[in-house]
């Protein structure tokens, strides 16, 4: 007769709620935000150039890998706050940075 395993009721919801978390957003849009557009650099070309912001968001919590969905759709949110704040309303994903995982920079541009 084989026994069941039994696992610590506390292992067992401190990995249920990394799970849980490891599917959240944390990263809210701020005001008009969501009026800034992601854009190729060839379609900056009008466009001035108003400088660079990094977007840092964790890629695990705890021991659990997050969504790389989730970690890129908080880069962008984090990204357009941060273009909203500079005064522009288009980003470019900066393909020259050496990324980490969490981390991603973008130019700000303000375009016509």
């Amino acid at each position: 007769m084989t026994r069941p395993i039994r696992i610590p009721a506390p292992l067992c919801t401190g990995f249920l709620a990394a799970c849980l978390l490891s599917a959240c957003t944390w990263v809210k849009p701020v005001e008009g935000a969501g009026e800034v557009a992601l854009i190729d650099l060839a379609d900056a070309a009008d466009c001035q150039r108003l400088g660079t912001t990094t977007s840092i968001t964790a890629s695990k919590v705890g021991i659990v890998d997050r969504s790389d969905m989730k970690v890129a759709e908080e880069q962008l949110t984090l990204a357009r706050n941060q273009a909203v704040n500079m005064g522009g309303n288009a980003i470019v994903e900066d393909a020259a940075v050496d990324e980490r995982a969490g981390e991603k920079r973008f130019i700000v541009f303000a375009c016509p």
